[in-house]
């Protein structure tokens, strides 16, 4: 029983491992896409390990959405790995923990799955981040006097 509930530990710390590379990748790719490599090499310059886990460097660029779906995908595989510490704690069967773990994979699955659909590129080896969000152009404002000559 034992062995069991480490291997679902190990399991869910490498769905956590494999969902952040994942969703860390794409961030990192919407920020490529959104701004130039200057200004990317200018803000990354003296970055954290904190500063690059949070995208804290980034926050405005990158659409809220993005980053709340971040933390929550995050902090539900450690809500998840709480759950299996309090299950193992009471003493639960194991069939739970393997109710807990499925639903959690499954989640997994069809979200890394809708993100992969909605923004995948038959053409192109990166995401078709165009697709879905439009590149903000600044107007550039015409320095001569228009006076109408």
């Amino acid at each position: 029983m034992v062995l069991l509930i480490s291997a679902y530990w190990i399991m869910i710390t490498l769905m956590l491992l494999v969902s952040m590379f994942f969703i860390h990748g794409f961030i990192g790719g919407f920020i490529h896409h959104l701004l130039n490599k200057n200004a990317i090499k200018k803000r990354r310059k003296g970055q954290t390990i904190k500063e690059s886990l949070t995208f804290s460097r980034f926050k405005d660029v990158l659409p809220k959405s993005c980053l709340i779906f971040y933390y929550f995908i995050i902090v539900l595989h450690f809500v998840f790995l709480l759950v299996i510490s309090i299950f193992i704690m009471i003493d639960c069967s194991a069939d739970s923990i393997r109710k807990v773990f499925g639903f959690l994979f499954c989640f997994d699955c069809v979200w890394i799955s809708v993100v992969w659909l909605l923004f995948c590129s038959p053409n192109s080896k990166s995401y078709a981040y165009d697709r879905w969000f439009k590149k903000e152009t600044k107007k550039i404002k015409n320095k001569r006097n228009n006076t109408g000559r």
